[in-house]
């Protein structure tokens, strides 16, 4: 008895596009492509481009019986089906917080640094407060003020100095002083207080540089001190020149006077260590000045 393959009764009717379509299948399994079918198509028995019938589904088949889903599945071979590509697939707009570049951690390089991706704010500086110093773009040049106090020094000193000699002379040596008489000598009151201006303007050049009072008081000092110390000496020396400046006029004669009196006294002394304490005070003012101010500027850039 041979074995003839049994037709399931829907392959009798079969439409001429059906043994067209399963035609071309077997051709091309046998020129070797391998190509799937749609799990879904086979596991529902309903072929692409075919409506499925209601005898198809698994419920309405007889048990024991192939349906006709099954038998065409295992004799026909695998149906090619073409798959929805990267283009074809629809595109989803990101949210604006994954496109944010996290940091990742050398140890842990799963776990993302979510800090490093928000800014920090910086604080920003207090401002400076504004006064007439603003318009400067430099620092000024202090050479003008060390000429000033070195000049102002050296020439207004010795001019206080002799008025101020000249008007003590004639309040107690001149004849008919004030002092012996009890009348007023104007001239030397006017001397003494020119004097005083004097002495006062060159002080007051001392507030911008004190090199004024570091050249002229160690001159005067050390002159003064020749004086104490080595008196015949100095006299011997200055002998010729004072007689010459005596004999030229009252003014140089007034000159010649006051300076043998004031060296001999010790007045030179004291004035030389006077304009040194000055210029030790102004120093050390200036640069006490200096620190307050880096200490006020300071609080402004704090704010306090």
């Amino acid at each position: 008895m041979t074995n003839e393959p049994t037709l399931s009764p829907y392959d009798e009717g079969t439409d001429p596009e059906t043994e067209s379509f399963l035609q071309d299948a077997q051709n091309v399994t046998a020129a070797g492509d391998e190509v799937e079918a749609p799990t879904e198509a086979l596991a529902d028995g309903v072929l692409p481009g075919s409506a499925p019938s209601p005898e198809a589904s698994p419920t309405s088949a007889p048990e024991g019986s192939s349906t006709p889903a099954e038998a065409s599945a295992a004799e026909s071979p695998t149906i090619a089906v073409e798959r929805p590509t990267m283009m074809d697939m629809p595109l989803e707009t990101a949210s604006p917080t994954d496109t944010i570049v996290r940091r990742t951690s050398l140890f842990h390089p799963d776990e993302a640094d979510d800090a490093a991706a928000v800014p920090v704010p910086v604080p920003a500086p207090a401002p400076f407060p504004v006064s007439e110093y603003d318009v400067y773009d430099e620092l000024p040049s202090r050479a003008g003020a060390h000429w000033w106090s070195f000049l102002a020094v050296l020439i207004l000193t010795p001019v206080a100095w002799y008025l101020l000699a000249d008007a003590g002379a004639r309040l107690t040596l001149a004849n008919g002083n004030p002092w012996d008489t009890g009348v007023l000598n104007y001239a030397a009151l006017g001397e003494l207080a020119a004097g005083l201006v004097v002495l006062v303007v060159a002080i007051l050049a001392l507030r911008g540089s004190s090199l004024g009072a570091w050249i002229t008081g160690p001159i005067l000092l050390i002159g003064g001190a020749t004086f104490l110390a080595i008196p015949q000496q100095v006299q011997n020396f200055l002998a010729p020149y004072l007689e010459t400046l005596s004999n030229y006029n009252a003014f140089g004669g007034n000159l010649s006077h006051h300076l043998t009196a004031s060296g001999s006294t010790g007045q030179f002394v004291i004035w030389g260590v006077a304009l040194m304490a000055i210029g030790i005070v102004s120093h050390g003012a200036r640069k006490s000045g200096k620190r307050r101010q880096r200490i006020e500027d300071a609080l402004a850039r704090r704010g306090v």
